[in-house]
């Protein structure tokens, strides 16, 4: 009786059946780990994008806790910068691996962060980021006058900052 219920169905509906039933047998899937992840949190302004000099915090899961991993190695890079190392750390037994390194980059430009360990099998567990490093304007911060520099002299002549006296105009009442 329970097969003619199952014979009855469409043939579709009877292969999925049968792959729905099968799935979990399916070799390397019961056993799979799953994928590494990688978040990059910069100490400050928005979070794909991380200003030259500024401390980042890298926060990875998912990696080899095992005797046989390596530790993890994160890099640096794009398609102009080769890959460098700006950390390596140990995994934790659950897992995870917290630290942080200073954004130091040739230019700016938009670049890839890579956790990579290797695995006890010797294949790679990896996962990548990417994050901005705007320019920045560089330029001369000029602090406000002072008092004595914005100050009225007794002539009613105000000094406009930032011009020589012989360049200043003048404006009082007048020729003295």
């Amino acid at each position: 009786m329970r097969t003619a219920k199952i014979e009855s169905l469409p043939w579709f509906l009877r292969f999925l059946l049968l792959a729905w039933t099968l799935w979990p047998a399916s070799p390397g899937h019961a056993q799979s780990q799953p994928q590494p992840y990688l978040v990059l949190i910069p100490s400050g302004g928005a979070p794909d994008i991380v200003e030259e000099g500024t401390t980042v915090k890298a926060f990875g899961s998912n990696f080899c806790a095992s005797a046989g991993c390596s530790s993890v190695t994160l890099t640096i890079g794009n398609d102009i910068v080769k890959p460098q190392v700006i950390a390596t750390v140990s995994v934790q037994s659950d897992g995870t691996f917290i630290t942080s390194f200073v954004m130091h980059v040739p230019f700016p430009w938009r670049y890839m962060v890579t956790a990579t360990q290797e695995g006890p099998n010797g294949n790679p567990l990896t996962a990548s980021v990417g994050i901005g490093v705007p320019a920045g304007d560089e330029r001369e911060v000029q602090p406000p006058p002072t008092a004595a520099e914005r100050a009225v002299d007794h002539d009613d002549r105000r000094p406009i900052h930032g011009l020589s006296e012989a360049r200043q105009i003048h404006f009082g009442r007048g020729s003295g």
